[in-house]
């Protein structure tokens, strides 16, 4: 079995690329003996990033100056030759599905995915959502492209109630809800420093802007504290790219020294083995991100959520031990799909 899998990957946020190694660790389980090509946006980091993959390519190209410089490269006809010798095409996993978001710049991401979708149906090639948060919406065309790119997909999953729930009425298909494929991807160490260090995870968000985030972090930290006396505290970016987590903790840094006299640092991780090292360390983490808190809960840490939506609310619901049994469930609904849909 061949697959190719596409996402944000390349773009230096560590819970997406834990989400590649998440969806290649549960294909291997499902098919061990199946090639995987992973399709990003920077082609030497994730070749450093993930040694599971057959093959790393760069995403195929979806706008006018990508194609020509694909054409002249080489790179169009070599990722149209890896997707038209695969069986299945996956999208996801992650909030991929969007038209508002920090610092997002150019075309609306459903349309960008929308063109993707369209070539891969112009190929005949089968397509899987795979575990994909969705929304917010905001502009008039997304449910349009968010209503192609759906009717387009063989089979349809998504990650939390919430996304279900924005997708039903567009489409008459069923609907899959499974967990996120980081889940069960780190077992915890119990690595703890000899310090007590309070982590933390924060990032910049439309509907928890700054000035609103720092007296509930602030708040959030008092009320930890009472019951636990840190001797650290460290701020862990999970988006080194754009948006960066690090521009945001550098703003706060120093309004937080003004309010706690213990060392505040920011630790800056290159992969997600490291982010997960470094949560790992902590007594208690304080997680905004959403693959930051399932590090946390991973690890096996206390966690707090700063949540800054329903869909980050969700992800509370179930237990470390309920989502590894939903991942149980998912690896035999996916072979199922996949074998019946073949």
């Amino acid at each position: 079995m061949r697959f190719c899998l596409f996402g944000s990957y390349g773009q230096k946020n560590l819970g997406d690329e834990a989400i590649a190694d998440g969806v290649v660790k549960m294909l291997r389980l499902i098919f061990p003996d199946s090639k995987i090509t992973l399709f990003t946006h920077e082609v030497i980091e994730s070749n450093k990033l993930h040694t599971q993959f057959d093959d790393i390519r760069p995403m195929i190209a979806s706008g006018l100056r990508s194609f020509f410089k694909q054409r002249k490269d080489g790179n169009w006809e070599k990722n149209k030759d890896s997707i038209k010798n695969s069986d299945w095409l996956i999208i996801g996993g992650g909030g991929i599905f969007h038209d508002k978001e920090i610092d997002q710049k150019g075309p609306n991401p459903l349309f960008i995915w929308w063109l993707r979708t369209l070539f891969f149906k112009k190929l005949r090639k089968k397509i899987i959502i795979w575990s994909v948060g969705i929304g917010p919406l905001e502009k008039s065309l997304s449910k349009f492209f968010l209503k192609g790119i759906l009717k387009r997909a063989d089979i349809i999953t998504v990650r939390d109630q919430a996304s279900f729930n924005l997708i039903r009425p567009l489409i008459n298909k069923k609907i899959h809800i499974i967990p996120d494929p980081v889940w069960g991807l780190f077992e915890p160490t119990r690595n703890i420093s000899s310090k007590k260090v309070l982590g933390i995870n924060i990032r910049e968000s439309h509907r928890l802007p700054s000035a609103e985030l720092l007296p509930k972090l602030t708040h959030t930290i008092q009320q930890i504290s009472q019951n636990e006396a840190f001797q650290e505290i460290w701020l862990i970016p999970f988006a080194l790219g754009n948006p960066d987590d690090r521009d945001l903790m550098n703003t706060i840094l120093p309004k937080l020294q003004q309010q706690f006299s213990i060392p505040i640092s920011i630790q800056e991780p290159d992969s997600p083995a490291e982010a997960f090292a470094l949560v790992n360390r902590c007594s208690h983490f304080i997680a905004m991100r959403f693959h930051s808190y399932i590090f946390g809960v991973s690890a096996d840490v206390p966690c707090t959520l700063l949540s800054y939506s329903s869909k980050t609310d969700e992800i509370t619901r179930f237990s470390k031990k309920e989502f590894l049994e939903q991942q149980g469930e998912t690896q035999t609904l996916l072979q199922k799909l996949i074998n019946t849909d073949l």
